[in-house]
C-alpha cells in the first residue's frame, strides 16, 4: 500500500520515518516550531538493529493556558522507531482557559513504532484535554503509553481542575478498532474514594497495538511480571477487534508507576522483538 500524508498538515511537530536500504531508520521529513525541539536520531538498541530513538524536547517549560499543541508521527513501511520525551511534562495552573495536546500516529505496512512519553504532572487548577489517534496497517505494530499525576508544590491541598484523555485506534481506512477515554476532576482524583483512586495518586496506561495472534499469551506474561514487580493495582486485558493488549496501572508513588511501566514495556518488547530494550538515559 502506498504511503499517504498524515491527515493534519498544520501540526506544530511533524516527523516522518523511513527505512534506509541497510535497514536503519532515519528521519525522512521533519518540521517543528515553538515549543517543540528534537535532536538527531540515536541508535541505542543493539536489537532490533537500526531502530531510531527520538527524544522530544520543549523550550516552554511545560503546558500553559490556551496552548493548542499538535504532533504528527508518520512511520513509513518497514521503519522502526522509539519516541519518548526528555522528562515529565508539567501542566501549569490555569485560572482561565484550558490547554489541548493532540497527537496523531500513522503506521504503514510492517512498521514498528513506540510512542512512550513520560507522565504529565498536573499542577493545581490545570485544565488539559489530551487526545491520541493511531491509524495503522494490519501488519504494523504500535506501542503507546500515557500517565499522569497530580502535584501541589506548596502543599495547600489544591488539585488540578480537570483532565480529559482519549485514545482512538483505527485502520488506515478510518474504521474504529478500539477507543479508550476518560475524564476526571482533581477533586475526584484526590478524594480517596474506593472505585476512583483510593489511596493511589498516579495512573498509567499502556497499549500494544498489533494484529498478531499472541495477545492472550502476552497478557499472561504481563500479569505474572506485574505480580512480581509491582506494588499497586493493575488490569491487563485484550483489546476489542483482536487489535492488541491493554494495561492500566494505579500506584501510590510516581517512582513505583514508572518502574512498572518500564517493566511492561520491556516484557512487551521482548515478546514482540525477541529482546528487552536498552535503557534510555534521561
Amino acid at each position: 500500500m502506498a504511503a499517504t500524508a498524515p491527515c493534519e498538515t498544520r501540526a506544530d511537530l511533524q516527523l516522518r520515518f523511513a527505512a534506509a536500504p541497510d535497514g536503519r531508520t532515519y528521519l525522512d521529513h521533519q518540521f517543528s516550531r515553538y515549543p517543540f525541539h528534537i535532536c538527531r536520531a540515536q541508535y541505542v538498541d543493539p536489537h532490533p538493529k537500526g531502530l531510531a530513538t527520538i527524544y522530544l524536547q520543549s523550550s516552554a517549560g511545560g503546558i500553559f493556558a490556551d496552548d493548542r499543541l499538535s504532533s504528527v508521527f508518520h512511520a513509513l513501511s518497514n521503519s522502526q522507531t522509539h519516541i519518548t520525551t526528555q522528562s515529565s511534562t508539567v501542566v501549569h495552573r490555569m485560572d482561565n482557559g484550558d490547554a489541548c495536546h493532540n497527537v496523531q500516529i500513522r503506521a504503514e505496512e510492517n512498521s514498528f513504532l513506540e510512542y512512550l512519553p513520560d507522565p504529565m504532572i498536573l499542577f493545581p487548577m490545570a485544565r488539559l484535554r489530551s487526545s491520541l489517534l493511531v491509524q495503522m496497517h494490519p501488519s504494523a505494530t504500535v506501542l503507546i503509553a500515557d500517565a499522569f499525576t497530580s502535584h501541589d508544590p506548596v502543599a495547600n491541598q489544591d488539585h488540578f481542575a480537570k483532565y480529559q484523555n482519549e485514545t482512538r485506534v483505527e485502520d488506515l481506512h478510518g474504521n474504529l478498532l478500539c477507543l479508550d477515554r476518560y475524564r476526571v476532576s482533581g477533586k475526584q482524583f484526590s478524594s480517596g474514594q474506593l472505585g476512583v483512586m483510593g489511596k493511589n495518586t498516579v495512573q498509567g496506561t499502556f497499549m500494544l497495538l498489533t494484529s498478531t495472534p499472541s495477545a492472550t499469551g502476552l497478557c499472561e506474561l504481563l500479569r505474572r511480571s506485574l505480580q512480581s514487580h509491582f506494588n499497586g493495582y493493575a488490569g491487563v486485558s485484550t483489546l476489542p477487534n483482536e487489535c492488541g493488549v491493554w494495561v492500566r496501572l494505579v500506584a501510590c508513588e510516581a517512582f513505583t508507576l514508572r518502574s512498572a511501566m518500564q517493566e511492561v514495556w520491556a516484557v512487551t518488547r521482548q515478546d514482540v522483538m525477541g529482546r528487552r530494550p536498552h535503557h534510555r538515559r534521561k
